[in-house]
């Protein structure tokens, strides 16, 4: 495939980051990568870093490139949305198509789309500042949302009345819309500069806006749709550059937060839980107390260094006549974002990035570079993310080193400074892709010709699964 990823629409992972889908029981081989290239769409498979399957859309929308991609929660159906302003639905995996249609004004390019819960409705967001509800099943649109001035950056179902929408400039405000009404019920001006991209947890309770600069913020839902969503503080990005945030997104089953901006940082934030969120109140309450007494302690030995009476206990009075309240009276921490959310780790990718799906055991991204790179992240800093793999157009991109045949004359692997890759004799077809230290020198097939050993000129010996696709 000559186009791998193109950088129009966003990455999708199946099995999807749901508790519909038991992620932990589906191994490597039955992982899949969904990638835009340009007017069709392309399914690689994670363990052989091969494409296994292409969809092209209908004859509506068949010469449009594809803006937008969305699997519901069972991971059954796949919504594509294309920059004419189509939208598309087909099964997964067989892709057969269940109803194609432009509702969206001509040349608006499809920017977001959003299931809901059941995977029955189907909501769409464009650049022509319109959100469209579709009934799958009926296949047609049940209604159009129009209030937003800018092009539409999210939209995330909150119950399957409710629907949270935000937009880009001019806009940039948080809307909530009740679907029985087809009206707005909330608004909120957020103040972030330019919004593009929100995330809402599984618990529908905290929204998290990103967009230029490296503020995030955060926003509480508990009291949608009675009060409007309340700000709930500032997370800061640990990037260099003030980037604006393309992509972030919720992973419940690994309680992790993945934030991606237009550079080739990737950061993880972990999402504490209840228990831990009251422990670490209960810490920042203890704080003030601490200081009084510590503050007391040491005025109480100045005092007596200097042959003086101990200080009353009373508190002094202020200069408005006012008696200060004592450590026993201090207020109490405010619950805010800074202790429910916990910087864990970030890497630094080789090429910029684009877009980003949670994998079971790490994160897929796209690159600007034509590009899908396999990462494996972790909840703490202790230990390093690591690159597992890539999937780039046939060939490489640095000078060969090596290369090896195997003992049945099947197949052959060859060595670069960035990846291995192994091809079919016979159709020249790639079979997978491996990562490869810049120090490897050569390359050899064991013997079964099921693994490859990949020898550094430091002396250690890499040894990969070729089934797998893993070190």
């Amino acid at each position: 495939a000559a186009v791998v990823a193109s950088h129009a629409g966003n990455i999708v992972c199946w099995p999807p980051s749901s508790a519909e889908v038991k992620s932990k029981e589906v191994t490597k081989k039955q992982q899949r990568i969904l990638a835009p290239a340009l007017e069709t769409i392309g399914c690689w498979n994670v363990a052989t870093s091969a494409m296994e399957a292409s969809y092209k859309p209908e004859d509506d929308v068949k010469r449009a490139e594809v803006s937008a991609l969305a699997l519901n929660r069972s991971g059954t159906m796949l919504a594509v949305g294309y920059s004419n302003g189509g939208v598309s639905v087909c099964e997964y995996p067989g892709f057969e198509p269940i109803f194609t249609s432009v509702q969206h004004l001509p040349g608006r390019a499809v920017r977001c789309l959003e299931w809901d819960e059941n995977g029955a409705v189907l909501a769409s967001g464009a650049q022509d500042t319109d959100i469209i509800i579709w009934d799958v099943t009926a296949h047609e649109p049940i209604q159009h949302l129009k209030g937003h001035l800018g092009p539409i950056a999210g939209l995330k179902f909150l119950s399957p009345s409710l629907l949270l929408s935000a937009a880009c400039q001019p806009d940039c405000t948080l809307r909530v819309w009740d679907l029985q009404v087809g009206d707005c019920v909330q608004q909120v001006l957020t103040a972030i500069k330019d919004l593009n991209c929100i995330a809402v947890d599984d618990a529908k309770t905290r929204c998290i806006c990103g967009g230029k600069g490296k503020d995030l913020h955060v926003y509480n839902l508990e009291g949608v749709p009675d009060d409007p969503p309340a700000e709930h503080g500032v997370l800061q990005r640990r990037s260099g550059k003030e980037t604006i945030v393309l992509t972030i997104k919720f992973n419940a089953r690994l309680g992790l937060l993945g934030v991606q901006g237009g550079d080739q940082v990737f950061e993880v934030w972990r999402v504490l839980s209840e228990k831990e969120v009251k422990l670490k109140m209960k810490r920042l309450a203890k704080r003030p107390e601490e200081h009084a007494r510590k503050k007391k302690k040491k005025a109480a030995e100045a005092a007596k260094a200097a042959g003086e009476e101990d200080a009353d206990d009373t508190p002094a009075p202020t200069a408005w006549g006012e008696v200060q309240a004592g450590p026993d009276e201090a207020r109490a921490p405010v619950r805010t974002c800074q202790q429910e959310f916990e910087f864990a780790q970030q890497f630094t990718a080789e090429h910029k990035l684009r877009s980003f799906d949670w994998l079971p055991d790490g994160v897929a991204i796209g690159t600007t570079r034509n590009s899908l790179e396999r990462w494996r992240v972790h909840d703490t800093a202790e230990t390093a993310a690591s690159r597992q793999g890539i999937i780039q157009a046939l060939g490489h991109r640095q000078p060969i080193k090596a290369v090896a045949q195997s003992h049945d004359d099947l197949q052959m692997a060859t060595l670069s400074e960035d990846t291995v890759l192994v091809w079919r004799g016979q159709s020249a077809s790639l079979v997978c892709s491996l990562p490869s230290a810049v120090e490897g020198t050569c390359v050899r097939f064991l013997q079964g010709n099921k693994h490859l050993v990949v020898g550094n000129s430091s002396g250690s010996l890499d040894i990969s699964s070729l089934s797998t696709g893993s070190l």
